[in-house]
């Protein structure tokens, strides 16, 4: 093995290990919300700010420092579209990562403490949340897409798709989530 073959691995594996991490954590925030329980909610933001410095931070840094290994070391140079597409995803999410999905976790751990469980702003919180780290989860997605197909800035085609599946995604993302939001508030509603 080479050792641009070694970066190639070690860099697959740690993206493996941070969507798989992102994708396991909407995975079980479904079984949560639709248990019902709020222990088993709470439970699940503990774990998920136990993972964010265990795994998540460590996968997504390691993510881009063997990356940018192979630039240095491969064909490949800054500039190239799909590097930049790559770069700009790992941005974006990490942003997304200490300036939306931390901040949250933090004022949903301290409503909790405060408020206890079923609040108005635990549920408010704990949906924005939710919200986020699925939005996320779809950039991590889509800069996976770009290293597979590795686009041209002529790709049109290509790049088209990946544009259309992205914002396709986020809209049903969001659109899923209104319904999921506005029902309860529908049931308590009485009927005229």
């Amino acid at each position: 093995m080479s050792r641009y073959e070694l970066l190639v691995f070690l860099h697959v594996a740690c993206a493996i290990v941070w969507l798989g991490a992102g994708f396991l954590m909407v995975v079980l925030e479904l079984k949560a919300s639709r248990s019902g329980d709020p222990a088993e909610l709470r439970h699940l933001g503990a774990s998920n700010e136990w993972l964010a410095l265990r795994l998540f931070i460590p996968s997504s840094l390691l993510t881009l420092v063997f990356g940018i290994l192979l630039v240095a070391d491969g064909p490949w140079t800054i500039g190239t579209l799909w590097v930049d597409l790559g770069l700009a995803g790992f941005a974006l999410t990490f942003l997304a990562g200490i300036g939306v999905l931390k901040p949250t976790g933090e004022k949903v751990k301290a409503a909790l403490e405060r408020e206890g469980p079923g609040s108005p702003e635990v549920t408010k919180l704990s949906h924005r949340l939710t919200l986020a780290g699925r939005l996320d989860l779809v950039v991590l997605f889509a800069v996976v897409a770009v290293m597979a197909s590795k686009p041209a800035s002529g790709d049109a085609g290509t790049l088209a798709g990946l544009g259309i599946g992205i914002v396709a995604a986020w809209l049903l993302i969001v659109w899923a989530s209104g319904r999921k939001s506005a029902a309860p508030q529908a049931a308590a509603v009485p009927e005229a």
